[in-house]
Formats: structure tokens, sequence, C-alpha cells
């Protein structure tokens, strides 16, 4: 379970809603204030986050830009694309041909779904869309000075 909670500001502005777009490939996220769209920046200055996991050699976990930053000396740490495992089960023809383009393990998890293997531990797809949450919820809880507690996330065509 992630939980986010802990380091989320203490003052809580009920009726914010962060517009979060959860992409395989990058997370934006922005809020409407005073009837204007506002993308939230990153921590970098970026309107997008890439939508990478990975922990780094010393066994931290690293989100968005710190990832990608690796993904060329540490590629068996990093996981990217894993919103394309999310729902799909093992079998699937088109899991198959995505597992065969990355460099990080998978598995056949329990009930048929994709465990996603990095330092000898799995992960879902969805589990790892949820670190992605937290990360870009912190993100716009700093930005904005307060905790916001709702969220639309956009949902590809493919979900079932």
């Amino acid at each position: 379970m992630i939980d986010c909670d802990d380091k989320s500001p203490k003052n809580i502005e009920s009726n914010v809603v962060l517009g979060i777009d959860l992409g395989t490939t990058n997370v934006c996220v922005a809020v409407i204030e005073n009837g204007k769209t506002k993308v939230i920046p990153t921590s970098l200055g970026n309107n997008t986050m890439p939508s990478m996991i990975g922990w780094s050699k010393t066994n931290d976990r690293i989100i968005g830009h710190e990832a990608f930053k690796q993904q060329i000396t540490n590629p068996e740490h990093i996981i990217y694309d894993s919103k394309r495992f999310i729902g799909r089960r093992w079998e699937n023809y088109d899991v198959q041909n995505a597992l065969k383009k990355v460099p990080f393990e998978a598995l056949k998890g329990f009930n048929g779904d994709i465990r996603l293997m990095v330092n000898g531990l799995s992960y879902s797809a969805a589990e790892l869309a949820s670190m992605l949450l937290c990360q870009v919820r912190l993100n716009a809880e700093k930005f904005l000075g307060y905790s916001v507690k709702n969220a639309i996330i956009t949902v590809a065509a493919y979900f079932n």
C-alpha cells in the first residue's frame, strides 16, 4: 500500500480538485483557479514528469526526472511504460510483445496479472501508478501550499 498522507501539508483546501493526466510516457497535473486551468509545474519547473519509477544503486526510490536520468546507467532498476500493463493479463499478446522491449524483469502473478521486478521485489502496474500519483500529489501540494484530497484522473480507452 502506498500512502503519501504523512508528507502532505496539514491545511486542506477541500474544494480544489487536481486534474491528472496519467500518461504512459508522462504525467501532467493541473487545477482550475479563478476559472482558468493552471498546469502545476514539477519541482524542476517542467509541465510534465516522466512516468518512470526506479530504485537507485543505493536502493532509494526515485520517480520522474530522477528515474529518467538513470535509465541509461541503471536500466534494470527503472520501470517505464508500466501503465500499459494495468488491468491486463500475462497471456495477452500486447503484454508479451511489450515485455520483449523492456530491460526490467517481469513475472506472471498468482492471479494471472503482470508483476514487474526490481531488486528482487515485484510490483503490480497499479502499485507503480500509485507511486507516480503520490509523487504528483505531493508536488502539487507543495506548489499550492495546501493539501488536496480530490482528483480526476484520465483513463486509457482500452481500460475495461
